[in-house]
């Protein structure tokens, strides 16, 4: 029979009999139920913060951000761990502290040093305890199955999907994978600005001021640069870098030509004033086409009241 959370002896009622399971039986049970509520807590804290820095984008912006996904995918895992699941209390204890490494990889530094100490450790202990419990109970109940058919069943197939997507995420961020989207010059990390130098696409005297990178594993694929002199665009194409740019005041018009959506990136004309255009490719999420278009629109116009 299933036990309660709220049942605060160390016997399970089953069978019309009763079992002592001793004192480390109750304190398995105490160590699971704090690391359930750990999870618990985890789920909330994700739900809110998704909330919070989406909803003025509106309830689609919400619904679809990463921090709400990982609401929904906690919110099962503690479903697995109130049902005294080992592989969800594992998982979920391995995905927070690999979480943690990586921020910790990727910034240098880590927000709230202690409860990721105490979240850590309680979480560490309740998975040890659950393991610690199927197996005092398993002593004690020749027939005793921790896991059901249907439970089994459902579960596999969610523990497989979260491990593939888990192990893809902590690849695509901690390899550097992904598009790069920097919108100032302080934000260029000085391993980029080497390469863009040593690639000859920006000069040594100048300014890097927005950068995107649309390249899933390699910052070359396609990109488009904004600096203190020009505006560049480049992209790899069988082996070769190609590049284009031109000086602000040689810059007859700049706009977006086709929007992008979540599938695709912005399409931005630039035609010079001896009649030749280039397209720079630029996400429209955070409006970050439209910060193109504008800056070099006042660098443009600039430029040319010098000349």
């Amino acid at each position: 029979m299933e036990f309660d959370f709220t049942n605060k002896t160390n016997k399970l009622d089953g069978n019309n009999s009763q079992i002592d399971y001793g004192p480390e039986f109750e304190e398995c049970r105490i160590k699971m139920r704090r690391g359930f509520w750990v999870v618990v807590a985890m789920g909330l804290l994700s739900l809110v913060l998704a909330i919070a820095q989406n909803i003025p984008q509106g309830i689609n912006a919400v619904l679809t951000s990463g921090l709400f996904i990982d609401a929904v995918v906690i919110a099962i895992f503690a479903v697995g761990v109130y049902r005294k699941s080992r592989a969800s209390i594992t998982l979920i204890f391995l995905y927070y502290v690999a979480s943690k490494i990586l921020i910790f990889y990727t910034s240098g530094t880590i927000n709230g040093v202690l409860i990721v100490i105490l979240m850590t450790l309680f979480l560490g202990q309740a998975t040890f305890s659950t393991y610690k419990y199927h197996s005092i109970r398993k002593q004690h109940e020749p027939d005793y199955k921790p896991t059901g058919k249907l439970t089994w069943w459902v579960a596999t197939p969610l523990y497989v999907v979260f491990c593939a997507t888990a192990i893809y995420g902590f690849l695509y961020a901690g390899l550097d994978w992904g598009p790069k989207v920097i919108t100032r010059a302080s934000q260029l990390s000085a391993d980029y600005k080497d390469e863009l130098l040593q690639k000859n696409i920006i000069d040594p005297s100048e300014r890097v001021e927005i950068f995107f990178s649309g390249g899933i594993y390699s910052l070359w694929t396609l990109g488009s640069v904004v600096t203190s002199d020009k505006v560049i665009s480049y992209e790899m194409s069988d082996g070769e870098l190609f590049v284009a740019s031109t000086p602000y005041d040689n810059i007859a018009f700049v706009g977006i030509e086709q929007k992008g959506t979540e599938e695709s990136y912005s399409h931005i004309y630039i035609e010079t004033l001896g009649g030749e255009y280039f397209y720079l490719n630029a996400p429209s999420e955070n409006r970050v086409d439209e910060l193109i278009v504008n800056t070099i629109k006042t660098k443009m116009k600039l430029a040319q009241s010098k000349s």
